[in-house]
């Protein structure tokens, strides 16, 4: 993958089931191939559609409710230390990806740059060790706590399908090559790098 993530020195824990957990079987199709990962990728995708024609109120995505909880739940931290922390983050890359590992609007936006050949660099909230303090601050800088969240060349572009407009939407309008054009010059030459490479195609389109 070409993605860094941000203090990603961990272990994943091993899955565990439950003794009396069955597992959901799906038919194979004639040729012994499981639909499962292509029905699973279009429903995403039409469910995507959907929400970037008919994108959520803002009241309802940037809320002070929202705000209010992800402070709670972050509990006692040094803002001002999480602040900074946030800020360097940001200006780590010139595409910085605020995530979740178990987020498939995180995992759908971070294909999207992937396939588009745009590198990047993830946060996994979930993962590093003030997420939820940079979740918090996320709500007071940008007054927007959902997860993803998009940073192009410093500046917020929202999460999957909405925000200020989301990845999504910015891409469907046209608008990415412009985002883009504010990236460094190190940054043209990354993609240029991976499109060689043979491991996505540059583009900029849906």
């Amino acid at each position: 993958m070409h993605q860094r993530a941000l203090h990603a020195t961990f272990h994943a824990p091993a899955v565990r089931r439950h003794p009396h957990t069955r597992r959901r079987c799906v038919p194979p199709r004639a040729d012994g191939s499981s639909p499962g990962p292509e029905l699973s990728r279009r429903l995403f995708d039409s469910v995507g559609a959907w929400l970037v024609a008919h994108p959520a109120p803002l009241w309802v995505v940037n809320n002070p409710v929202k705000r209010w909880f992800a402070t709670l739940t972050a509990g006692d931290y040094d803002a001002v230390a999480a602040a900074a922390e946030l800020d360097a983050a940001i200006a780590s890359d010139d595409i910085v990806v605020f995530s979740a590992t178990y987020c498939p609007f995180s995992a759908r936006v971070k294909q999207d740059l992937a396939d588009r050949c745009i590198p990047y660099t993830a946060v996994e909230t979930n993962v590093v060790q003030n997420g939820r303090a940079l979740v918090a601050e996320l709500g007071k800088k940008i007054g927007r706590t959902s997860i993803p969240s998009v940073f192009i060349a410093g500046v917020s572009v929202g999460g999957c399908n909405d925000g200020t407009p989301g990845l999504r939407p910015l891409i469907a309008a046209g608008g990415l090559p412009a985002a883009l054009a504010k990236c460094s010059p190190a940054f043209v030459e990354r993609r240029r790098a991976l499109q060689a490479a043979g491991k996505c195609t540059l583009r900029d389109t849906v």
